[in-house]
Formats: C-alpha cells, sequence, structure tokens
C-alpha cells in the first residue's frame, strides 16, 4: 500500500465513509537510475492504482473496492458534497469524478 484516505460524511441519509487507498506496482516501463560516479542504470518504473469502497453505517459491510480509472486522485482537494464524493484528479489535466 502506498497511501490510504479516509473521507467520512454526515448528510441526510445518516453516516456514511468512503475508503481510498493506491498501490504501487512495477510498470512496462522503464526509468533511469543515474548515481554519481556510477554508471547509469535501468529498472521497471512504477506505477500507482487507486481503489475506493463506500460503506453505508446502516448496511454494516463495505462495498467491494473498485479501481479509481482516472489519472491519480489528489486526497487533499477530495471531500464530500452532501451524500456525493468528489474525486479531484491531479494535474496535467485535472477532472473531477462524482461517486454518489
Amino acid at each position: 500500500m502506498h497511501d490510504a484516505q479516509v473521507f467520512q460524511s454526515r448528510d441526510a441519509r445518516g453516516d456514511r465513509l468512503a475508503l481510498s487507498y493506491s498501490t504501487a506496482r512495477e510498470s512496462d516501463d522503464w526509468t533511469v537510475i543515474s548515481e554519481e560516479n556510477e554508471p547509469d542504470r535501468f529498472e521497471p518504473a512504477s506505477a500507482y492504482e487507486q481503489f475506493l469502497a463506500s460503506y453505508d453505517y446502516r448496511a454494516h459491510r463495505a462495498d467491494e473496492f473498485q479501481k479509481i480509472q482516472t489519472p491519480y486522485v489528489s486526497y487533499a482537494a477530495s471531500g464530500w458534497a452532501n451524500d456525493s464524493l468528489l474525486l479531484i484528479s491531479e494535474v496535467p489535466n485535472p477532472a473531477i469524478s462524482v461517486y454518489q
């Protein structure tokens, strides 16, 4: 696990909770590692994937985690607006994903 975030909300229908986490995995791309006085070496680059699950306190169980398909989400800019969870993706192409 690379990063995780808990989003808690209180709306007219009751308390809601969303959990998101990201994982790092090796991608098919390569990156160059340069160190002083050493020859450059190549290593697999890391790719990050994020997942999201919602939880309704009355349901007593969490939904299955779903992969977030948008670019990497900025947790600091994301949060609840009434009963909708807004996830803001990071630059260079900012986008808003809405989950209800």
